[in-house]
This record gives structure tokens, C-alpha cells and sequence, in this order.
């Protein structure tokens, strides 16, 4: 019996050690598993870190066109006002015609409305969503090509499904 005994406490021993190592082997499971979850989510952050810096540089690169676009603008319409300015006071002192005067005014008057609009760069994450569908994008280069306000625009690529984001915005993670 003392044998019987011996071999009882031995399994006895055998199905504790057995549960110990079962609780262990749970246990390491759930942190390999939150260990898991953390990694993909820090892969997660930086991916998303690498496209809001792609971006950044995308907008400085629309920022630094549209001030090309701007200076090109200044220079034509120096120009433009040098000569149409010339034209004028040459009419003026060639004809004593009021209509042709009004004529020549109205061919080389400026508007201040028909000036296009620079500067407006912004960040627009389309209808798929983060990171494939965002970009930076130039509102006023899209302005100034389709011969429409900014506002409109705007209001075209959202009714469109965009989110078009400042990039302060964009920048800081907040959205508006």
C-alpha cells in the first residue's frame, strides 16, 4: 500500500506541476497576445507618422509652386499694367473720340475679381481613407485652372466624399 500511496502523490505531484504549467502557458499566451497587439499598433503609429511627414513635405513642395505661380503672376501683370497703361495715355493723346477711349479702358481695365488666388494649399483625404487616398493639394492651382472660386472648390471635392484638412489640421491630429 505504502507503493500505492507513493505513486498517488507522485501523479498528485505530476497534475499540479501539469496545472502550473498550464496557468504559465495561458499566462504567456495573453501577453504574447497584448505584446502583439502593442507591436502593431506602434507599427501602426509609425506608418502613420511616415505618410503625415510625406505630406508635410508634399505641402511645402505645393507651397513653394504656388509662390512661383504668384511671382509669375506679379511679374505679367506689371507688364500687362505697364503697357496697357501706355495704349491708354497713347489714345488719349491721339484721339479726342470718348468712344474709343471707353473702348480701349474697358479691353485694358483690371478687375480686382478676375485676379486669380494663390496660397491655398491644403490636405485632402479622399473616400478610401488613410494612407493610399491623401494627398496635399493646391485649392487655388485648382482655382485658378477651372476659373472658379476657391470656396467652390472646396465644396465640390467634399461633396465628392474628400476631407480637405488644413494643415494645422493635418498636422496636429485634430480634425475640424
Amino acid at each position: 500500500m505504502a507503493g500505492l500511496d507513493s505513486v498517488r502523490t507522485n501523479l498528485k505531484n505530476i497534475h499540479d506541476h501539469a496545472q502550473m504549467l498550464t496557468s504559465t502557458t495561458i499566462s504567456l499566451s495573453q501577453s504574447f497576445e497584448a505584446e502583439s497587439i502593442r507591436l502593431k499598433r506602434q507599427e501602426a503609429v509609425y506608418r502613420l507618422k511616415l505618410i503625415r511627414t510625406t505630406i508635410l513635405g508634399d505641402l511645402e513642395r505645393a507651397r513653394g509652386l504656388e509662390s512661383a505661380a504668384r511671382y509669375a503672376q506679379i511679374k505679367g501683370d506689371a507688364v500687362i499694367s505697364l503697357t496697357s497703361g501706355a495704349i491708354k495715355l497713347l489714345t488719349g493723346a491721339l484721339t479726342d473720340n470718348q468712344r474709343t477711349r471707353n473702348f480701349v479702358n474697358d479691353v485694358f481695365g483690371t478687375s480686382a475679381h478676375d485676379k486669380p488666388t494663390f496660397g491655398t494649399v491644403m490636405v485632402c483625404v479622399g473616400p478610401k481613407g488613410l494612407p493610399g487616398d491623401t494627398r496635399a493639394i493646391s485649392v487655388s492651382e485648382l482655382a485658378r485652372k477651372s476659373k472658379r472660386l476657391e470656396a467652390d472648390v472646396t465644396r465640390e471635392l467634399r461633396e465628392k466624399g474628400d476631407l480637405i484638412l488644413s494643415e494645422e489640421t493635418f498636422g496636429n491630429g485634430t480634425t475640424s
